[in-house]
């Protein structure tokens, strides 16, 4: 594919794409009362090389989870940074398509800013270089609740290959 240079906006850098494609993955948990403190929900695999643009997340009311953290972990389960993207999140009050990916005004929804926006999963972690590895985006529940409902995750993300 061609390389596409955008020079024409004042005060603008040279824009170079590679070719990549942006793509979606949307994964759903129905929750029927039984989660324990310690589960971890595994919604979807992400590459180190790829770049994670958007993290959406939804889910009813679940009473009493009150304590998620949101981050990576390796397919063995290895907690690689089970709080990269939210530490301590409740669950309890219903939420719309909450993005977990950057910070909001008041730094509440994401432990990352917007100088990480366009960073690759290995520059987000704090690693030297590529790592080539798969992880898996997880919900880590530190205090489970009993209520019954849906817990959905979208990522929108372009992919390093």
């Amino acid at each position: 594919m061609a390389t596409l240079n955008t020079t024409n906006a004042v005060g603008t850098q040279n824009v170079a794409t590679n070719g990549a494609r942006q793509r979606r993955k949307v994964a759903q948990y129905a929750t029927g009362g039984t989660q324990g403190n310690g589960d971890i929900l595994n919604f979807f695999s992400v590459r180190s090389g790829d770049i994670i643009d958007s993290l959406l997340l939804s889910c009813n009311a679940l009473s009493g989870m009150t304590d998620v953290n949101f981050g990576l972990r390796l397919p063995d389960g290895t907690d690689v940074d089970e709080n990269l993207f939210d530490d301590g999140q409740t669950l309890a009050t219903a939420l719309t398509r909450q993005e977990k990916r950057v910070q909001k005004a008041g730094g509440a929804d994401s432990a990352l800013g917007i100088e990480t926006l366009g960073k690759t999963v290995w520059e987000l972690l704090g690693l030297a270089s590529d790592p080539f590895l798969t992880y898996h985006v997880t919900a880590d529940i530190k205090a489970a609740g009993s209520a019954s409902g849906d817990i959905i995750m979208e990522m929108v993300y372009t992919a390093g290959d």
